[in-house]
């Protein structure tokens, strides 16, 4: 398709230069003549007929580059946006991962314990303990909160541009999430975020079952 168009388009602006010239040879003839006149003549048609010819052409060019250089900032834009995110992503994992190391007197990690006691709770039993869940979260680990709800919205702006690079970048960043973290402690962790933000719909968390939810399944 692009191809027969590219001939259509050669074809046009070659008729487009050359009528002319034969216009004028059919009609009045060409030669290499004697008389001044002629020449001026000659001269006067091809610059009447031309000269918005090669102006519109440069028009074409002019609008052609603009074209390009538009879409060059924008890929330009968006590469420099979805790094951007990617690095504060891989950033808030780090510390996220760290943090959920973190063992109690029994040897159990935080990400052990978030787990045992969030991973399989409904959303009913959720909504029961939701002000018991909070306070007890805010009070002995607001990191787990905090990193959360800085890492959502990098996430749901990517995740909300279903154009390339955008789309493949979103879907990365939530498999390396869920690869570093686990998807039980991403929807553990989830599960407390829903709690503690009111705002926060169950149908919008990414991991626990959001409706942009990347993996098979969700508890």
């Amino acid at each position: 398709m692009k191809l027969k168009r590219k001939h259509i388009l050669t074809f046009c602006f070659i008729t487009v230069f050359i009528s002319p010239v034969a216009l004028y040879g059919y009609q009045f003839g060409i030669g290499l003549w004697s008389e001044h006149t002629k020449w001026a003549e000659f001269g006067s048609f091809f610059s009447g007929v031309y000269s918005p010819v090669v102006a519109l052409f440069a028009f074409v060019v002019l609008l052609v580059q603009a074209g390009w250089q538009s879409k060059i900032n924008k890929y330009q834009y968006d590469t420099s946006y979805i790094s951007a995110n990617r690095d504060d992503i891989a950033y808030y994992i780090e510390k996220m991962e760290q943090y959920l190391e973190k063992k109690d007197e029994q040897g159990a990690s935080l990400s052990q314990q978030l787990v045992q006691h969030y991973y399989t709770k409904s959303e009913v039993d959720l909504l029961q303990e939701r002000d018991h869940i909070s306070n007890y979260i805010t009070a002995f680990h607001p990191k787990i909160f905090g990193i959360w709800n800085a890492l959502y919205p990098i996430l749901n702006a990517m995740g909300s541009n279903d154009e390339f690079p955008y789309r493949h970048n979103y879907l990365g960043s939530i498999q390396k999430i869920e690869t570093i973290l686990t998807l039980p402690v991403c929807v553990a962790i989830d599960k407390v975020y829903f709690c503690i933000n009111r705002k926060v719909n169950p149908s919008e968390t990414i991991f626990w079952k959001g409706c942009k939810n990347i993996t098979s399944g969700s508890t």
